[in-house]
């Protein structure tokens, strides 16, 4: 029987043993836990045994190997301002970002982000042209603007 686990991908890592009640169990190399189906063993090792914490608190320094103890974790900032709209992502180079909730814009700084919800993604327009109606999130958008009717 044993030889049918000899090229499948978990038995590079895991061994087969048979416990007190005669059932075969896939061993973790890493402790001592076991269980009966591959699929649990992996989830296992890459969330339990493994190093990588993928999952990270945005305002703390906390991480964790499964995205519920982050969602527990993050109940602890309830109050605070920034976890309650940001999301911490790694993108395709490894970098954390904070996303914004309303668009799919992603920033290295909470600051940025803060100044992008505040100026951008918002519906506030303080920045009004003299010439025409135009209104601009920032201040730097109005003066571009500006310049069009100098050149005009």
């Amino acid at each position: 029987h044993m030889k049918k686990h000899k090229n499948s991908v978990i038995s590079s890592y895991a061994k087969v043993l048979v416990d007190e009640t005669g059932l075969e169990k896939y061993k973790c190399p890493s402790c001592d836990k076991s269980y009966l189906h591959k699929g649990n063993l992996n989830k296992h090792i890459k969330y339990e045994c493994g190093e990588r914490r993928p999952f990270h608190c945005t305002v703390c320094n906390y991480s964790a190997k499964q995205k519920g103890n982050l969602k527990l974790h993050m109940k602890k900032h309830k109050n605070s301002v920034i976890s309650s709209y940001a999301k911490v992502l790694v993108d395709e180079t490894g970098l954390e970002k904070y996303k914004c909730p309303s668009c799919d814009k992603s920033y290295l700084h909470k600051g940025n982000l803060n100044k992008h919800i505040k100026y951008e993604c918002g519906e506030r327009r303080p920045f009004h042209c003299t010439v025409c109606n135009y209104s601009a999130k920032q201040k730097g958008n109005l003066k571009l603007h500006m310049k069009k009717h100098k050149n005009s």
